[in-house]
């Protein structure tokens, strides 16, 4: 029996052969590949994929965002209150970021995957989670813009609750109510600083603007400390009758001399 080798020396040219056999480990499907000991380059759009994740606090993270006061009394701990949604959640990193770099790629990843819409592996005890949310609609507050891309992390509510545990799902819009925390990184409560904005329509999301407004302070005058009252009416009209009776009587006086 023929080999394959020397049947196709007898159809093609020998430099056609030549390249054929260097490039066999080049075009060879991946298992082959891994059989020769030649793993292919993964796709750089398909190094880490946007694996939908959510998990959640038992209990926390229900609040119904139609219900405008319920999301009014929450808002009154939150420097902002805007809907977003989520691109890429890094999990194990420091609380704290440098100004300006990203929190969606931890510190050691190699170089060339994507840092955005992507769910990296959690370091027990190193830090809670931390989320890269864009800001689709600023409801409260003045430090956000639309457009934004903000990062998050969700601080525990109390001493039994871990941060670790809030990772919210890839690609869903959350009403977000964060504080200023330390360098660039917003911070939230892990069990009232987000809701779904699944149920959010254009109405309602009017209606929740209106309630996050602030409200002006009622005027309230007062008189300053020190100042007397303001003066009766007989004080200000004395003067001014006395010069009307000195005139009168002045007047009676001149006609009566002027008699004689």
């Amino acid at each position: 029996m023929r080999s394959p080798s020397a049947a196709l020396a007898r159809v093609l040219p020998v430099p056609l052969l030549a390249g054929a056999l260097l490039a066999g480990p080049m075009l060879a499907p991946p298992a082959v590949a891994a059989a020769a000991g030649t793993v292919p380059a993964a796709h750089p759009a398909s190094a880490t994929r946007a694996t939908p994740v959510q998990s959640l606090v038992d209990g926390c993270g229900n609040v119904d965002v139609r219900d405008t006061a319920a999301m009014a009394a929450l808002a009154k701990d939150a420097d902002d209150v805007f809907v977003g949604v989520v691109q890429a959640v890094s999990s194990g990193q420091p609380s704290a970021q440098p100004t300006g770099q990203s929190s969606a790629q931890p510190s050691g990843q190699p170089s060339g995957q994507p840092s955005s819409g992507s769910v990296q592996p959690t370091t027990p005890g190193a830090g809670p989670a931390e989320h890269r949310v864009q800001v689709l609609q600023v409801l409260a507050g003045e430090g956000l813009v639309a457009g934004q891309e903000v990062d998050i992390v969700f601080l525990p509510h109390d001493a039994a609750a871990r941060a670790e545990d809030v990772q919210l799902r890839l690609g869903q819009s959350y009403v977000f109510l964060t504080r200023t925390g330390s360098g660039s990184v917003l911070e939230a409560d892990d069990c009232t600083g987000y809701a779904p904005a699944n149920d959010l329509d254009a109405a309602s999301l009017a209606a929740l603007r209106e309630a996050l407004a602030p409200t002006s302070a009622d005027v309230e005058l007062r008189v300053p400390d020190g100042a007397s009252d303001a003066p009766e009416l007989g004080r200000l009209v004395a003067p001014g009758a006395a010069i009307c009776l000195i005139g009168l009587l002045g007047w009676v006086l001149v006609t009566r001399m002027s008699r004689r």
